[in-house]
């Protein structure tokens, strides 16, 4: 038989759970709310809108079915100032949410926290410094992701399965993007990559089967030195490279060793081919080429 509960016994109804969960909200417009961290709450508004508030990290859960919002229609999330975390597993598989507004002070997106969501974009804020494994994969839905320069690693299989994404710009201050970061977005047709990047691992672009450009912001003696995994990642290094890197110039004095040469001074830059060189005249001397010392 269902509890009588009577009245005047608000601080009952209204009591938050010791160890986190769902409470019995006060608010008529609140469907449902609780506890997801020391000192975060979460609201559920009769409009689907979950609201995360208060200050400090989310909780971790081990699966899809821990969060407290598990099974509930969710259309909409925002995490407001002051929360630091997004907690592992935390929208897992949740469908029905496009779009989700993070705060300044987050700092760590926790592994699994948005994969199998139905999230088209995502703007991960300034001052985000770590992205757990997998975060976002499988979001079929995602074509826009924005990174901060706060970032430095690009974590494992954290956008696998992105099948409409079509461009990525990883923006300076990154340094790794790790194995299976973008395996199987089948729709990426261009890639940006800063100068930072030192490491691809294995198996980052894998069966990205339409990849055909990659902006490269630095120059071509530089990307050389990018370590790249060959493992699965011919779709990276088969693609088009655009180097944006600007080579630095020199002047080139020409000595004409008695002769005349006109111009004597030539402007080059670094891993260009100047073009033809001109020709110096001396009478009774036939010229057979440059010498590219002074003596030797």
């Amino acid at each position: 038989d269902a509890i009588q509960i009577g009245s005047s016994n608000d601080p009952l109804l209204t009591r938050r759970p010791q160890s986190g969960g769902e409470v019995s909200p006060s608010d008529p417009s609140i469907v449902a709310s609780g506890t997801c961290g020391s000192n975060l709450t979460w609201n559920l508004d009769s409009d689907g809108t979950l609201t995360i508030s208060g200050t400090g990290a989310m909780a971790n859960y081990s699966s899809y079915n821990d969060m407290p919002w598990y099974r509930k229609n969710i259309s909409n999330v925002v995490i407001e100032e002051g929360v630091t975390s997004v907690g592992s597993y935390a929208f897992y598989s949740i469908d029905g949410f496009s779009g989700v507004s993070f705060p300044s002070t987050l700092k760590s997106i926790g592994e699994y926290a948005f994969c199998r969501t139905s999230l088209e974009s995502a703007v991960l804020p300034e001052g985000l410094t770590i992205l757990g494994d997998r975060a976002f994969k499988d979001c079929s839905n995602l074509t826009y992701i924005s990174f901060p320069t706060s970032l430095k690693s690009i974590s494992q299989s954290s956008f696998s399965g992105c099948k409409m994404l079509t461009e990525v710009t990883i923006p300076e201050g990154v340094i790794s993007i790790e194995g299976f970061a973008f395996e199987e977005c089948t729709n990426l047709l261009s890639v940006t990559l800063p100068v930072s990047l030192k490491t691809i691992k294995l198996y980052a672009f894998s069966n990205c089967s339409v990849l055909s450009e990659v902006i490269y912001n630095g120059r071509r003696s530089e990307w050389i030195e990018v370590n790249v995994s060959d493992w699965n990642n011919d779709p990276l290094l088969n693609a088009e490279f655009v180097y944006l890197g600007v080579a630095p110039s020199h002047t080139v004095t020409l000595n004409a060793n008695g002769g005349v040469v006109e111009p004597s001074l030539l402007t080059v830059k670094e891993e260009e081919p100047y073009g033809e060189m001109p020709t110096p005249t001396r009478e009774g001397y036939a010229f057979n080429g440059w010498y590219t010392a002074a003596s030797g």
